[in-house]
C-alpha cells in the first residue's frame, strides 16, 4: 500500500479524495466513515489504518496488526527547487 512509485500532488489529492489514514488512540478500535480497510499495521506500537472512505464504522482488532517499524526504510529524496514553476515566477 505504501507508495511504490513517484506521485505528483494531483495524484495524491485524488487518492485522499477516496481514501484516508487514521492513527488510532489508546483503546480505540473503530474506523469511522469507512467502506473497507486497505491496510492496517503498528508503527512504533501505534495502530495505523489506511482505508477507503464510506459510511460504515468498522471495528478492528489492533492486537492482530503487524508491527512494521523494523521493516520501514526511510528514504530521503532531495528535490532541486531551482527549476520549479514557483521559483521562476520570483525571478
Amino acid at each position: 500500500m505504501f507508495l511504490k512509485e513517484d506521485y505528483d500532488l494531483k495524484k495524491m489529492v485524488q487518492w485522499l479524495h477516496f481514501n484516508d489514514v487514521i492513527v488510532l488512540k489508546d483503546r480505540e478500535n473503530t474506523v469511522p466513515n469507512a467502506h473497507s480497510l486497505l491496510e492496517s499495521f503498528l508503527f512504533q506500537g501505534i495502530p495505523v489504518v489506511i482505508y477507503k472512505k464510506g459510511n460504515d464504522n468498522i471495528i478492528v482488532d489492533v492486537e492482530t496488526f503487524p508491527e512494521i517499524t523494523d521493516t520501514f526504510v526511510r528514504k530521503e529524496r532531495k528535490m532541486n527547487t531551482f527549476n520549479t514553476k514557483e521559483n521562476h515566477k520570483l525571478r
